[in-house]
């Protein structure tokens, strides 16, 4: 009897040892899974930074709808916008008229254009934007100006942003061919 008590002891020692060894996970195993874990945590992060525009997509989105407000402004309101890029940013002008003392309006050439405080300025510090003019006939209008007038003109520019290695161009007037 004590013969196979001691049997049944051995047989649930060593049957518990087995148990105890299959319950839990190798090393090898552990390490599997964390490499698996950072590869699919690669993958995400990777696919998310393709997601995200870049700053110049998104500057030329925002240059884009700056264009449409001020076109909308200048045809509502009836008055000259110019859109001048200078110093890491578009700012927008509008037309002055200096006043003499007597209340009338003063000579086309006392006046002057100022920037406009219905506008806030574009500000793009980082990336390099350069305006080049189709038709350069204008005289008092310098290289990195877009002029707005109220009866729909608008000058025909390419406006070019940089940034390390990327580019993206586009014409201030869309053709209506494509």
């Amino acid at each position: 009897m004590v013969l196979l008590a001691e049997v049944m002891k051995i047989k649930t020692l060593t049957a518990g040892n087995s148990l105890k060894n299959n319950t839990g996970f190798t090393l090898i195993e552990l390490l599997v899974v964390v490499v698996i874990v950072g590869i699919l945590a690669s993958f995400i992060t990777l696919s998310v930074k393709l997601a995200k525009p870049s700053a110049i997509k998104t500057l030329k989105m925002k240059i884009q709808q700056h264009i449409v407000s001020v076109e909308t402004y200048v045809q509502l309101y009836n008055q000259p916008i110019r859109l001048q890029v200078s110093q890491g940013k578009m700012q927008t002008l509008s037309f002055q008229f200096k006043v003499n003392t007597d209340d009338e309006e003063a000579p086309l050439e006392k006046s002057f254009w100022q920037p406009s405080s219905r506008f806030q300025p574009l500000i793009f510090k980082p990336i390099k934007v350069s305006i080049s003019k189709a038709n350069s006939n204008w005289k008092d209008i310098d290289a990195e100006t877009i002029e707005i007038l109220p009866n729909g003109f608008i000058t025909d520019a390419t406006i070019s942003l940089s940034q390390d290695d990327e580019l993206i161009s586009f014409k201030t007037i869309e053709d209506e061919t494509k």
